[in-house]
C-alpha cells in the first residue's frame, strides 16, 4: 500500500508541476488581457452605451497589444526560459 501511494505522490508531483508550467506559460503570454479584461467588463456595464463603446474600442486595442507583445523579443526569451524550465521543449 505504501509503494502504490508513493507512485500516485510522484504521478501527482510530476502532474502538478506539469501543470504549474502550462499556467506560467498562459500566463505569460495572456496578461494584457487577463488584467484589462476586468477593467473594461466594469467600464463597459456602468457607463451606459458611451462605456459598451469604450469597452468594445478597448478590447480591439488590448487585443492588439497583447499580440505585439507575444510577437518582442522579451516574450520570446521569457518563452523560451519558461519552456527550458518547464522541459516542453523535449516533446
Amino acid at each position: 500500500m505504501d509503494l502504490i501511494l508513493t507512485i500516485l505522490g510522484l504521478i501527482l508531483l510530476v502532474v502538478g508541476y506539469f501543470c504549474l508550467g502550462m499556467v506560467a506559460k498562459f500566463f505569460l503570454g495572456w496578461w494584457i488581457l487577463a488584467f484589462g479584461l476586468p477593467i473594461l467588463l466594469i467600464v463597459g456595464l456602468t457607463m451606459d452605451w458611451i462605456g459598451a463603446i469604450a469597452a468594445v474600442v478597448g478590447f480591439f486595442v488590448l487585443l492588439h497589444l497583447n499580440s505585439e507583445w507575444q510577437g518582442c523579443e522579451r516574450y520570446m526569451a521569457l518563452e523560451r526560459r519558461i519552456d527550458k524550465a518547464f522541459y516542453f521543449s523535449d516533446t
